[in-house]
Parts: structure tokens; C-alpha cells; sequence
């Protein structure tokens, strides 16, 4: 963008430049008056114009007015905010954060498991930064949205204000899965997949409605 801007006033000098030698032969008179006005409008019609074809050219327009549109709050809540509200806040983070900011709590805060921040690695999303904590008055009250992803916190979810829109994901909990490593990193993938096509129905509605 200073390119172009940079660019523009070194055509708007020379043109001005080269208008100035032409009319330094004639007398300051209403024709002259009249010329200046003529190039004036020119150079304002040469600018207005060459920033629509950037707009067009670079979708910055589109940018300017995306980044206008209000974010749904969403929170996840669970009972350890260990796994599945995580790997949730983190695919929404990813992949919904120009219509979304994201939250995640629980009913009690069990710390990020190892299992979730590795599956979610393995698909390019880091959730090392994201923290395991439990759900306050104001945390509620800074969401728009509330989803609940397993049973025990749907049942034990704090009271909500009462246009706050609740929706509960019955997902399973992989923490529990029992047998070999391989057998529960597995559980935690299927999981992880999950809440992936969860996140992006979300996603999309979200989208529909901007």
C-alpha cells in the first residue's frame, strides 16, 4: 500500500511539474484559474480509480470489512479441561479464527494430557500454549456460545445467562481408553476427528451468518 501511494504522488508531481512549465507562459487569468481546477479533478480521479484496482487486486476491502464482523465468544467446557476441550479450543483457533475467539475450562482442571497436545501435533496444531483451568462467573459471561463435550459436565454445567445459546457434544472421553499405547493413541485420533468435523459444521455456520 505506501508503494503504491509513493507512486502515485511521484505521478501527481511530474504531472504538476510539467502542467507548471506549460502554463508559465500565460498570464494568471480565469482561464488559468480554470485549468487548475481541470487538473486538480484529473489528479483526484487518477487516485480514486488506481486504489479500486488495488482494492480489487489485493481483496483489501474484503479484508477491511471482515475484520469488522463481531467474533462469537466460544467456550469449552468439560469436566478436566484436559482433552477434548482442548483439542476443541485448538481446531477452532485454527481454523475458525476470523469469526471465532475461543475459550476452554472445566469443572475441575486436570492439566493439558500428552496424548492430546501429540495427536494434535501430528495434524499441525499446537495446543502447548493453551492452559488447563477451571470455569469462573466471568469467563461464562465472556462467552456467546457454551458447548459442552461430555456428559458429566453438561450435567454439572454452572448457570448460564439466559439468552447465552448451550449446545452439548456427547464426545467420548479418550483419556479413558484402556490397552496399548498404540491402541489409546488410536482412541485419542478418532477423537481428535471428531471434534474436527464438529469444529468446522460450527465453523461454517458461523461464516453463513456474516
Amino acid at each position: 500500500m505506501n508503494n503504491l501511494k509513493m507512486h502515485l504522488y511521484n505521478i501527481t508531481k511530474e504531472i504538476h511539474k510539467k502542467s507548471l512549465n506549460v502554463l508559465s507562459d500565460f498570464k494568471i487569468n480565469k482561464n488559468f484559474i480554470f485549468r487548475k481546477i481541470i487538473f486538480i479533478i484529473f489528479i483526484y480521479l487518477i487516485q480514486t480509480s488506481s486504489y479500486g484496482m488495488y482494492q480489487q487486486e489485493t481483496g483489501e476491502e474484503d479484508y477491511q470489512s471482515s475484520s469488522l464482523v463481531k467474533k462469537t465468544h466460544v467456550l469449552f467446557l468439560c469436566t478436566g479441561n484436559s482433552c477434548r476441550s482442548q483439542m476443541a479450543e485448538g481446531w477452532t483457533r485454527h481454523l475458525g479464527s476470523d469469526v471465532a475467539e475461543v475459550n476452554s475450562a472445566g469443572i475441575k482442571a486436570h492439566g493439558l494430557n500428552h496424548n492430546a497436545i501429540k495427536v494434535m501435533q501430528e495434524v499441525e496444531v499446537d495446543i502447548t500454549n493453551q492452559s488447563s483451568k477451571v470455569v469462573t462467573p466471568d469467563i461464562i459471561q465472556w462467552a456467546d456460545l457454551v458447548v459442552t463435550v461430555c456428559g458429566d459436565a453438561d450435567e454439572s454445567c454452572p448457570p448460564l445467562p439466559v439468552k447465552m445459546k448451550k449446545i452439548h457434544w456427547p464426545i467420548e472421553d479418550p483419556a479413558k481408553a484402556m490397552g496399548e499405547e498404540e491402541d489409546i493413541i488410536k482412541k485419542f485420533q478418532v477423537v481428535r476427528d471428531e471434534i474436527h468435523e464438529r469444529i468446522i459444521g460450527m465453523i461454517t455456520e458461523f461464516r453463513e451468518k456474516i
